[in-house]
């Protein structure tokens, strides 16, 4: 789910599933990688240090909450993929994969006017914001001057 001028939302049920996902994904691969001869020993390494980073990366979000729904875990898996697509057609190039290649979303294309959506969503952000920060001044000026003065020494 996309909303113009802000980050991209996936739901905690989605992101469970994308995970599930990513990770089958990387285990058939790194299954293809075990079986392939034709894999030199730097490739098969580095290959290696990107699975251990995969997998810790799955096991540590494999249950994802409300708070998981926008933001670092979802870039995050997206970069994931993306990388492990890479690595599936690196490595599909000469050994045969035994699942096939996991291909990233495509990228959201945008619909005729939503250039003027995200205008009009950026002046309502900025405004909220701003409405913020002047009504926080306006309580924190009110509440300064409810503190009474210091009594005066004599």
């Amino acid at each position: 789910m996309s909303i113009p001028g802000f980050p991209e939302i996936q739901f905690p049920s989605d992101m469970k599933l994308a995970v599930q996902q990513l990770q089958e994904s990387a285990r058939g691969t790194d299954d293809s990688v075990r079986q392939c001869a034709a894999i030199d020993m730097g490739t098969r390494a580095s290959w290696g240090d990107f699975y251990i980073g995969l997998l810790d990366f799955t096991k540590a979000h494999a249950d994802p909450t409300a708070l998981d729904m926008v933001g670092d875990l979802v870039q995050r898996a997206n970069s994931y993929q993306l990388q492990l697509f890479a690595w599936q057609k690196k490595i599909g190039a000469s050994c045969a994969l035994t699942l096939p290649p996991l291909p990233p979303a495509p990228p959201k294309q945008q619909s005729p006017g939503s250039a003027a959506a995200d205008a009009i969503v950026s002046v309502f952000k900025w405004a909220t914001i701003a409405g913020a920060t002047i009504g926080g001044a306006y309580v924190v000026g009110k509440a300064i001057s409810l503190i009474p003065p210091p009594a005066r020494r004599a």
